[in-house]
C-alpha cells in the first residue's frame, strides 16, 4: 500500500484507485467531458465530483470524489499508468481524448494499471503532500 499523508488525513492510494474504478466501471455511469466537468447528475447536469447528487464521473472525476477532492494525490500513479499502456497524452487531456466508444475501456485499463503501480510500490516509503 502506498500511503500519502495530506495536512493529516491518511489517504490509501490504492484504496482510492479502488473506489474510483468502482464508481465508473459501469459505462452509464462514466461519461467523457472536459477538465472543468468531473461529475453530472440525474438530470446531466454538471455537478461537483464528490457532490451526493453525482452519478456519472468522467476519469478524473471519479479519482476527485474518490478521494474527497485531493485527485493531486493519484495523478502521479494515472499518469505513469497512463504512460505504461501507450497513452502519451495529458492527464487533463484523457477526458476529451479519443472515440467515447473506446475512451471507457481505456480509462478502466489506465485505472488498473495504475492499481497495479500501487500494489507494486508497496515498500516505497511515505510522501508529503502540501
Amino acid at each position: 500500500m502506498i500511503t500519502l499523508m495530506a495536512n493529516t488525513i491518511d489517504l490509501d492510494i490504492q484504496a482510492i484507485l479502488h473506489k474510483a474504478r468502482d464508481l465508473i466501471v459501469d459505462p452509464r455511469r462514466w461519461f467523457q467531458g472536459p477538465i472543468t466537468e468531473g461529475a453530472r447528475d440525474a438530470n446531466g447536469k454538471s455537478v461537483a465530483a464528490d457532490s451526493e447528487q453525482a452519478v456519472r464521473w468522467t476519469l478524473r472525476g471519479a479519482c476527485e470524489a474518490a478521494c474527497g477532492g485531493r485527485v493531486e494525490a493519484v495523478e502521479f500513479l494515472l499518469r505513469r499508468a497512463a504512460h505504461n499502456c501507450g497513452y502519451d497524452i495529458d492527464l487533463i487531456d484523457l477526458d476529451h481524448y479519443a472515440d467515447s466508444r473506446m475512451a471507457h475501456a481505456r480509462d478502466i485499463k489506465i485505472l488498473d494499471a495504475a492499481i497495479g503501480l500501487a500494489s507494486s510500490a508497496v515498500s516505497e516509503p511515505a510522501e508529503q503532500i502540501a
